[in-house]
């Protein structure tokens, strides 16, 4: 890379740690379909819940000639928080992972089968309403949120919405 290019600012500037950062240095890999500097992006993104979101948010406001690929290639990563990243953008663009979704489900990974579950409902992938169904009996919180959102969004179900009301009540309470 050459000093003073906007590749290498956006990669000096990745040292915050911030979302804007990543968000810059994001879209700027992708530009560059560079697998390196794309690596590097995601590697930033990782390092707080805020620059996920930006990374995210960069492969939803790219073109889709610029993120398919790249959304392609993490979608089968082995890396779990490569493809929580892929399912957030095809969600973010409104593009159906087809069956990658349902395999991101059934993770052991609670944040990609949190994200996952999030993705249904906002693709309405209503033939995968069982396993967000099996999801409302999971212990972990944010899984079990994410599938009453899912369930409650797509169908109504009672048992979501007392979900979502115990969850709302919880954190009311613990905010006193």
């Amino acid at each position: 890379d050459t000093p003073g290019t906007g590749w290498d600012v956006c990669r000096r500037e990745l040292r915050w740690q911030s979302p804007g950062e990543v968000f810059a240095a994001t879209v700027l890999a992708c530009e560059s379909y560079t697998s390196r500097r794309v690596a590097e992006a995601l590697k930033a993104a990782s390092h707080c819940y805020d620059c996920s979101r930006a990374c995210v948010s960069s492969l939803g406001w790219i073109s889709a000639e610029l993120a398919d690929p790249i959304v392609n290639q993490l979608l089968v990563s082995t890396g779990t928080f490569e493809r929580c990243i892929a399912v957030a953008a095809c969600a973010v663009r409104g593009r159906d992972p087809g069956e990658k979704l349902a395999e991101a489900l059934e993770s052991r990974d609670t944040f990609l089968q949190a994200r996952a579950l999030r993705a249904v409902g906002e693709l309405a992938r209503r033939d995968l309403l069982p396993l967000v169904k099996k999801s409302l009996e999971e212990t972990d919180p944010h899984v079990r949120f994410s599938a009453a959102w899912a369930a409650a969004r797509l169908e109504g179900n009672e048992r979501a919405n007392e979900i979502l009301i115990e969850v709302v009540q919880s954190i009311a309470t613990d905010s006193k």
